[in-house]
């Protein structure tokens, strides 16, 4: 028997072809390692330097990627440190108590001053 496929609600389509189109487009924009090779030789570049600058091009984007991967995480990791020192801020500090609360020293017990 059949399984039955999963359906797609109408107001996705729009969507789905807009992306699919964008998809094609750029892979009909890229190039496989064997037309670049192709491309270099009709402009008299040896095959293996094409192949090396392709493979030094994909190293630099890999560390551009994990550097943007790393930053975004900082970045992420400041706005909790601050929403974080916010908090604590305005609830008191960290024990949860309110520096407000105590406007007297604790050894201070309504303490009477000698009469004169």
């Amino acid at each position: 028997m059949n399984k039955p496929q999963p359906r797609i609600p109408q107001e996705h389509t729009d969507e789905i072809f807009a992306l699919a189109a964008e998809i094609q487009a750029k892979h009909e924009q890229s190039y496989s390692l064997a037309e670049l090779k192709k491309i270099g030789a009709e402009a008299h570049i040896s095959p293996e330097f094409v192949e090396q600058a392709t493979k030094q091009i994909q190293r630099k984007k890999q560390r551009e990627s994990r550097l943007e991967v790393i930053l975004e995480s900082l970045n992420n990791a400041m706005a909790v440190m601050i929403l974080l020192s916010f908090f604590t801020g305005f609830m008191g500090l960290p024990n949860g108590h309110c520096s407000l609360a105590k406007t007297q020293p604790e050894n201070s017990h309504s303490q009477t001053l000698p009469d004169s």
